[in-house]
């Protein structure tokens, strides 16, 4: 059952440094660690390409820690791209959305992922999150409603319809 957590956003609303600030607050938020080791990687010209942050549920340490790698992707980076636009066209029509972060394999960190994601979309509810191989996407106000509920591990893996 193994899939990625893709945040999709308009690329003209895009930074990755909002993006990076905006994960910190959401990790803080979400009682969540963060774990950032500055490895930024740079096109020639120096501008952001891509990084990678770590989020866990307690300290690298500790043996039953659960975490997150979250890739982080520049605006001028090939991984987006004008297919992009295409592909997520049947989220809301005319929306040009691109997938500029992922959290990897959100199998077996259901918690953590809907802890984060949820805040982070409290900060940028124009915002998605989809989850690769679905055919549907959350909003702030699906993660809003699942908030209220009583946890359900099975939750990135149903339509939030």
């Amino acid at each position: 059952m193994g899939t990625s957590a893709v945040i999709l956003k308009s690329r003209s609303t895009y930074s990755p440094e909002k993006f990076l600030s905006d994960t910190i607050i959401s990790v803080f938020r979400a009682k969540l660690n963060l774990y950032f080791p500055n490895d930024a990687r740079y096109f020639d010209n120096g501008s952001f390409n891509y990084t990678t942050l770590n989020i866990s549920d307690k300290s690298l340490g500790d043996k039953n820690v659960k975490q997150a790698l979250v890739y982080v992707k520049g605006i001028d980076t090939n991984n987006i791209d004008k297919y992009q636009e295409v592909q997520f066209d049947w989220v809301e029509k005319g929306k040009k959305l691109y997938r500029v972060a992922f959290v990897e394999e959100v199998w077996g960190i259901e918690e953590l992922a809907f802890n984060f994601l949820h805040e982070y979309l409290k900060l940028n509810p124009d915002d998605y999150i989809w989850f690769d191989s679905y055919d549907w996407v959350f909003k702030l106000e699906h993660m809003e409603k699942l908030r209220k509920l009583p946890f359900d591990r099975e939750w990135c893996y149903k339509n939030p319809v």
